[in-house]
């Protein structure tokens, strides 16, 4: 009886009263509402340690140490100021605080040349590495998918492109007048037959009129012109536009305008040509029902410059352009992509506001097409090069909101001059081809193509 008494004792001592047992409760209901800092890495931190992590793992395969300097060369489908701001900087905070043969030193000796790129939902990245102590470049590939904190932080644009560009070599365009250079101005593509299950015809306007073209077999021929334009004294810049025109009614028309002052109406059939509108120059990147629009011009200079102007000749105010520009496209929900006079790649958006859309300078030249058939349109330009560098061809495409663009395709073709860009059918397949001109130092004029292989 003793005992038993003397347990019950203990156990009410030892149980709980109420307001022990609401206080505990509390507290583990305080606990489980405490944040807990979390330990997962965002992708961007993710990317640029597996990055770090197989540099290490490749300094001990190939027996170099020391120090190494992380530099970003080619970004491509990427917003490259994005990914310089977010991604470079933790990659060199990542070697430094990694353990392992190389250490972070911005004066090498090791130098680690990163590549980057978008590929149909994954972020590729080619690493060389280079230096002291290796027989060569030592490349490292990496591939990361990309989720909303990559696709945001990278400008990755969320579209996804299947299919690949294809650059091919048609071939070397001929001189219209045989021993005779006729340099070449800029080009377009005509129906000359009006069947649309026809290729269409290559129009050249060079410093000797305007000439026409057909590919075939492997090869292309002459076979119309060249079709002289009135005698002018030509400018120090030897500057050129042509745009296909025409109606039912009228047949195949060409309208041409130079830098030495002329504007000309040419009839692709019988090459007849007769004065156009003078001092306009006409835009084959803003077309309406009526035809293209123009921009104003005067002797001698490199650019253009607003107003603009219809068909009717009704001047057209556009606000939020410069008033000096070197090339004009218009994009669906009047948004206006130009080059301005000194090299810059923009967008007047909606809003009338304004984004630099490439952090290099560009060509004279601009196209706003649909090369890859996903019914947004990309930009086709040229690169700014120094006399005696090779131009290189380059393809973008807009971000969703169109307030930058990320590179899809750059190449230097033959390592000539790029002079004249158009777009259409060259070949008999449904698929859009964009016609490149390029200038070879040796004075061969060649004639490429690019399209979208699905």
């Amino acid at each position: 009886m003793a005992l038993g008494l003397l347990m019950a004792a203990m156990m009410l001592s030892t149980a709980p009263t109420t307001s022990q047992a609401s206080a505990a409760a509390a507290a583990a209901s305080s606990a489980s509402a405490t944040p807990v800092a979390s330990t997962t890495v965002g992708s961007v931190q993710g990317f640029a340690d597996e990055m770090v992590a197989a540099m290490q793992d490749r300094a001990l395969v190939e027996g170099i140490a020391g120090a190494v300097k992380v530099v970003f060369d080619d970004i491509r489908g990427l917003d490259a100021t994005k990914v310089r701001a977010a991604l470079l900087p933790r990659v060199r905070r990542a070697v430094k605080s990694s353990d392992g043969p190389l250490s972070g030193g911005d004066a090498g000796p090791l130098t680690a040349t990163v590549a980057l790129s978008e590929e149909q939902g994954h972020i590729w990245a080619v690493v060389l590495v280079n230096g002291p102590g290796l027989l060569g470049p030592s490349t490292i590939v990496l591939k990361r998918h990309i989720d909303r904190e990559l696709a945001v932080a990278l400008g990755a644009v969320s579209r996804q492109s299947s299919g690949r560009f294809v650059l091919e070599r048609v071939a070397s365009l001929p001189s219209p007048i045989s021993g005779h250079a006729c340099p070449v101005l800029d080009v377009t593509l005509i129906d000359l037959d009006r069947d649309p299950a026809h290729a269409d015809e290559v129009a050249v306007l060079s410093m000797c009129g305007v000439s026409l073209y057909r590919s075939d077999d492997g090869g292309i021929a002459l076979v119309g012109g060249p079709y002289p334009l009135p005698a002018r004294r030509w400018p120090r810049v030897e500057l050129g536009w042509l745009v296909a025109l025409g109606t039912p009614e009228t047949g195949p028309l060409l309208w041409a305008a130079t830098s030495a002052g002329h504007s000309v109406f040419v009839e692709a059939t019988s090459g007849r040509v007769v004065e156009a509108p003078g001092e306009r120059v006409p835009l084959r990147g803003v077309v309406g029902k009526d035809g293209p629009h123009a921009l104003h011009w005067r002797y001698g200079a490199p650019g253009l410059s607003l107003p603009l102007v219809t068909p009717g000749g009704i001047d057209v105010v556009v606000s939020g352009l410069p008033n000096r520009i070197r090339d004009l496209a218009r994009l669906p929900g009047d948004a206006w992509v130009f080059i301005s006079d000194d090299g810059t790649l923009a967008l007047r958006n909606q809003s009338g506001a304004t984004d630099v859309l490439a952090p290099e300078r560009v060509g004279d030249r601009l196209l706003a097409v649909d090369v890859d058939g996903d019914g947004e349109s990309e930009l086709v330009t040229t690169s700014s090069s120094s006399p005696g560098e090779a131009d290189q061809l380059v393809v973008r495409r807009l971000s969703p909101n169109q307030d930058s663009s990320t590179v899809l395709l750059k190449s230097p073709l033959g390592g000539g001059s790029v002079v004249a860009l158009a777009a259409g059918s060259l070949d008999y397949d449904s698929r859009l081809d964009v016609v490149i001109v390029e200038e070879l130092s040796n004075g061969e004029t060649m004639l490429w193509r690019l399209e979208h292989a699905p």
